[in-house]
């Protein structure tokens, strides 16, 4: 699979470089490491594929129930987001 990207120029207020050493917080945390970088961010890429699989399909499944809908209220048409606000007399 391929990630479709393009390298850009740093944009004001980017870090120029960013590491970490684990050292102190496995002292104080008794923590260690158990994936790589490339391992963490696979993993991460996974999750956001299927986070957003599951966002597309509730999305789709909403759009295909508003499009069912069968009832009228003045102008709402089937399909659409939200009705209109009724107007009543006396109010604004």
């Amino acid at each position: 699979e391929t990630l479709n990207y393009r390298i850009a120029p740093r944009r004001a207020g980017d870090v120029p470089r960013a590491w970490a050493d684990t050292r102190k917080a496995n002292a104080a945390l008794g923590w260690q490491v158990r994936f790589s970088l490339d391992e963490a961010v696979q993993s991460a890429w996974e999750w956001e594929k299927k986070i957003n699989n599951k966002a597309r399909a509730a999305i789709g499944k909403a759009e295909r129930k508003n499009e069912t809908r069968t009832e009228t209220h003045g102008d709402y048409k089937p399909g659409c987001a939200e009705r209109p606000r009724k107007q009543h007399a006396g109010r604004d």
